[in-house]
C-alpha cells in the first residue's frame, strides 16, 4: 500500500507545484508588463509573483530531491528557499498596503507603513539570528528537533505579515472595492491557514515520507487558493490600478489556468522518462511567461485598436467657437497613416451630401494622386448610397477595408454634425439680433407712445377714482416691465458691465455683494447683456436660498472674460453662505453653497418660490454659443462658478 500511496502523493505534490509555478510567471508577467509604465503598484505586485515562482521552481526541484533521497541538495538550498518564503509574506504585506488607490476616508495611512515597518524588523531578525547565530539557525533546529530563536522568527516573520495583512483589509471597510478586498482578504487567510498547517506539521513530526507529502499537498492547495483569489482581485477588481480590462482578462486568464494545468500534467510525464524535472519546470515557466506577455500584447492592441476607432471629432465643439474647419483632414490623414495609404478622398451622398453642401468632397495625401495609382472604393451605409470612400496605395485586407469603413461613416456623421451645429449658431445668433430689435421698437413703443398716454388719462380731471388707481397700477406695471428688459437705461452701453452689476446689487429680488475686478472686459454690447443676466440670475437666486451675497473676482488665465463667482461670508457668521443656485444646467447640480446644514438647504428651498429650471440653462446655453461657459469649481459646502468668455 505505501508503494502505491507514496508515488501517487509525490505526483499530486509535484503536478500543484508545477501548476503553481506557471500561474505565478503568467500573472507576474502580466502585472509587471501593465505596471511597467503606468502603475507602481502593478509592477510590484508584478515582480512580488515572480519572485513567489522562483520558489515555487526551488520547491519543485526540492520534492524531486525529497523523492529521491538527495539530502545533500535540499540542505544547500533549504536556507535561501525559507529566506524567500518569509520575503514573500513580507511583500504580500506591502503589495496589500499599496493595493488600493487612495481614498478620501479609511485607515489612517500610518498603519500600513507601520505594519511593514514592523514586519521587516523581524525579518531583518530571523536573517540576523540565522546568518551570524550558527547555534541559533532554522537548520540547526530542524536537525535537532527543538525550536531556536531563528526557527521562532521564522515563524513570526512568515506569519505577522499575513495577520496584518488580513487586519488591514478588515480596516479597510468604508470605501472602495469590497469585493477586490474580500478576494485579498481570503488571500490572507489562505496564508495564515498555510502557517498553521506548517506548525502542525512540526508538531506531528516529520517520520516518513507520507507524512511530509500530505502536509506539502495541504500547504500548496492553501497558497493556490490564495493565488487565485489575488489573481481574481487583480483582474476583476483591478486593486493594483493597473489599467487592465477586467472581462477580457478574466476571460483569458480562465483560459490560461487551466491551459497551464493540462500541461503541467503533461511535463509530469517527463519523470517518467528521467529523473530531472527540469525540463518541466523551463516548459511551464517559459509558457508563464509567454501567455503573461501575449495578453499584455492583446490588450495593447486592444488599446490601440479603440485609439484607430476614434472619429476624430473630440475637439468639435472648440472648432465650432474657433471657427475652424471640421476634422476631417486630420481624420483622413490618420485613416493614411495607419493603412500605409497614399491618400485617401471621401465623398459624401444623399442625405449629407445636402448637409455639407460644398464640403461634401474632402481628400488628404501624401503626394500627387496619379491616375494610374491603385485605388480601391468603398461605400459608406451600404444600402442607403450615403457615400464613397476612394483608398489610394496597396490592397487591404478584408479587416482594413472594415477598419476604414467603419473610419469612413462616423467621419460623414461628426462633419455633419458638425455642420449643422454651425447652421444652428448661425440661425441663433441671427435670431438673437432680431430679437434685440424687437425688443427695442417694442421698448420704444412703450415708453415713448403707451407711458406718456397713460400718464396723460391719469392727470385728466373728471376720472373715477377707481379708474385713476387701475390706470396708477398698469403706469407701474409697464414701467417695471420696461426696467426689466435689456437695454432700457443703457447703463450697460453707457457705464459698462462692472457698473450694471455693480447698481443690481442688492436691489430688491437680488443679493448683496462685491466686484474685485478692476478693469472692464473688452466684449460686444450683445456679450455684454449675455454675461449680465447670467450673473443677476445668480443674484437673485443666491436672495431666494440664502442670506449671504456673493463675491465676482477675476482669475489668471487668458480669455476676455474669466470670473469666479462665491459666496461672500458676512462678518462673524463664518457658516452663512450663497444657496443654492436652485436651476439646472448641463454641468450644473441642484447643490447648496455653503448652509449651516443640508437640512436647512432643503427648509430654504421649501420656503423658496420654486422656479422654471430652466434659467441658468439658458444662460449657460447663450454663453455656450459666444464661446464661452458656467462651469462648476467646486461644490457643497463652498459652491464656486467660473463663467468665461474665450
Amino acid at each position: 500500500m505505501t508503494q502505491i500511496t507514496i508515488p501517487v502523493l509525490f505526483s499530486a505534490a509535484s503536478l500543484f507545484s508545477l501548476w503553481i509555478v506557471g500561474i505565478l510567471f503568467y500573472q507576474g508577467s502580466v502585472l509587471f508588463w501593465n505596471g511597467r509604465r503606468s502603475s507602481y503598484p502593478a509592477l510590484l505586485a508584478g515582480l512580488s509573483l515572480i519572485v513567489a515562482g522562483t520558489f515555487f521552481v526551488l520547491h519543485t526541484l526540492g520534492l524531486v530531491w525529497f523523492r529521491y533521497s538527495q539530502l545533500n541538495e535540499i540542505r544547500l538550498w533549504l536556507p535561501g528557499a525559507l529566506y524567500l518564503a518569509a520575503l514573500l509574506s513580507l511583500m504580500f504585506l506591502v503589495n496589500v498596503a499599496v493595493s488600493e488607490r487612495r481614498r478620501p476616508h479609511g485607515p489612517s495611512r500610518r498603519a500600513p507603513v507601520i505594519f511593514s515597518i514592523v514586519s521587516a524588523i523581524v525579518y531583518l531578525a530571523f536573517l540576523l539570528f540565522d546568518l551570524l547565530i550558527p547555534h541559533q539557525s532554522v537548520i540547526r533546529s530542524l536537525v535537532s528537533g527543538e525550536i531556536n530563536l531563528g526557527l521562532f522568527f521564522l515563524g513570526l516573520a512568515c506569519a505577522l505579515p499575513a495577520g496584518f495583512a488580513a487586519l488591514l483589509l478588515t480596516m479597510r471597510s468604508a470605501t472602495g472595492d469590497p469585493a477586490g478586498r474580500h478576494l485579498l482578504k481570503l488571500g490572507a487567510y489562505s496564508l495564515l491557514i498555510l502557517i498553521l498547517i506548517t506548525v502542525v506539521s512540526w508538531f506531528l513530526g516529520w517520520s516518513g515520507d507520507i507524512t511530509p507529502l500530505i502536509m506539502d499537498i495541504l500547504a500548496q492547495l492553501c497558497i493556490l487558493a490564495a493565488l487565485i483569489a489575488v489573481s481574481q482581485a487583480s483582474v476583476r477588481y483591478e486593486v493594483f490600478s493597473g489599467h487592465m480590462p477586467r472581462l477580457g482578462m478574466l476571460r483569458y486568464f480562465r483560459k490560461n489556468i487551466a491551459i497551464l494545468f493540462l500541461i503541467s500534467a503533461l511535463s509530469l510525464g517527463l519523470l517518467y522518462f528521467q529523473e530531472s524535472i527540469v525540463w518541466a519546470l523551463i516548459l511551464v515557466s517559459s509558457l508563464g511567461f509567454q501567455s503573461g506577455y501575449l495578453e499584455y500584447r492583446m490588450m495593447k492592441d486592444r488599446e490601440r485598436m479603440l485609439a484607430r476607432m476614434q472619429s476624430g471629432s473630440a475637439d468639435l465643439y472648440q472648432r465650432l467657437f474657433e471657427e475652424k474647419r471640421d476634422p476631417a483632414e486630420s481624420v483622413l490623414k490618420h485613416l493614411c497613416e495607419e493603412l500605409g495609404l497614399v491618400g485617401v478622398r471621401s465623398v459624401a451622398g444623399g442625405t449629407y451630401a445636402s448637409i455639407l453642401g460644398h464640403e461634401a468632397v474632402r481628400s488628404f495625401s501624401f503626394e500627387e494622386l496619379r491616375p494610374g495609382l491603385e485605388k480601391e472604393v468603398i461605400a459608406l451605409r451600404q444600402g442607403s448610397e450615403q457615400g464613397e470612400l476612394y483608398l489610394y496605395g496597396a490592397g487591404l485586407t478584408r479587416e482594413e477595408a472594415e477598419f476604414a469603413r467603419s473610419t469612413g461613416e462616423r467621419l460623414l456623421d461628426a462633419m455633419a454634425l458638425f455642420q449643422f451645429s454651425r447652421i444652428l449658431m448661425r440661425l441663433q445668433k441671427d435670431y438673437q439680433q432680431s430679437r434685440k430689435l424687437t425688443e427695442t421698437m417694442a421698448r420704444r413703443a412703450l415708453h415713448d407712445d403707451v407711458l406718456p398716454e397713460i400718464h396723460s388719462l391719469i392727470l385728466e380731471k373728471g376720472l373715477p377714482e377707481q379708474s385713476i388707481q387701475r390706470l396708477s397700477s398698469l403706469h407701474r406695471t409697464i414701467a417695471g416691465l420696461l426696467k426689466e428688459m435689456p437695454g432700457y437705461d443703457n447703463t450697460l452701453l453707457k457705464q459698462g458691465l462692472l457698473e450694471g452689476i455693480r447698481q443690481t446689487m442688492g436691489r430688491s429680488g437680488y443679493a448683496p455683494g462685491t466686484i474685485e475686478v478692476k478693469e472692464e472686459p473688452d466684449l460686444e454690447a450683445p456679450e455684454k447683456e449675455t454675461v449680465f443676466y447670467a450673473i443677476r440670475e445668480i443674484l437673485h437666486n443666491a436672495s431666494v436660498h440664502s442670506r449671504s451675497g456673493i463675491r465676482i473676482s477675476e482669475l489668471p488665465g487668458g480669455g476676455r472674460l474669466n470670473w469666479l463667482i462665491e459666496p461672500e461670508l458676512p462678518e462673524g457668521d463664518p457658516a452663512a453662505g450663497l444657496g443654492s443656485i436652485g436651476e439646472k444646467s448641463d454641468g450644473f447640480q441642484e447643490t447648496p453653497w455653503a448652509l449651516e446644514s443640508p437640512e436647512e438647504a432643503q427648509s430654504d428651498r421649501e420656503e423658496a418660490r420654486p422656479g422654471s429650471g430652466q434659467g441658468l440653462a439658458i444662460h449657460s446655453a447663450l454663453l455656450l454659443l459666444g464661446g464661452g461657459g458656467l462651469e462648476t469649481v467646486s461644490q457643497w459646502p463652498e459652491f464656486k462658478i467660473r463663467i468665461f468668455l474665450s
